[in-house]
């Protein structure tokens, strides 16, 4: 009976990253240009996903603490400093999602920009080809 709500724990909090995760990637699959207004939307959703995986496993966090209290105070701490540290891997794990995403919207926003500018380049050394070329058709008419 112990060993089973650590086991729920686990499996509630594996829930949580894995709801967060597909989240993320359902959001990088898509083939929309992004803005600072997307990747704050972005970002403001994974932190409310990471609120309610840590909600859930501080609720079952205190669950668990209450059937503990008969065992002694022991046993609570153990199990509050194992729950301390997998929400603290869970807060790092998240900022490190967040930093992530935010760093592959940003190079993606930036090649874009090197392409355009570069398709810009190419296009002005068109026309300017093009307008050098009809300067001396009209030159040879004369």
């Amino acid at each position: 009976m112990k060993a089973s709500r650590p086991v729920l724990l686990l499996c509630a909090l594996a829930a949580g990253l894995h709801c967060a995760h597909g989240a993320s990637l359902v959001s990088d699959e898509s083939d929309e240009t992004f803005n600072e207004n997307d990747i704050a939307e972005l970002q403001k959703r994974d932190q409310m996903e990471m609120d309610a995986v840590e909600l859930d496993a501080e609720d079952q966090r205190l669950e668990d603490a209450h059937y503990l209290e008969e065992d002694g105070d022991e046993e609570i701490e153990e199990e509050q400093n194992e729950t301390e540290e997998e929400t603290d891997s869970i807060e790092e794990a998240g900022a490190m999602e967040a930093e992530s995403e935010e760093s592959e919207l940003e190079d993606d926003q930036e090649s874009m920009k090197q392409k355009r500018e570069h398709i810009e380049e190419e296009e002005s050394d068109e026309l300017d080809d093009l307008i050098e070329d009809l300067v001396n058709e009209e030159d040879d008419m004369e």
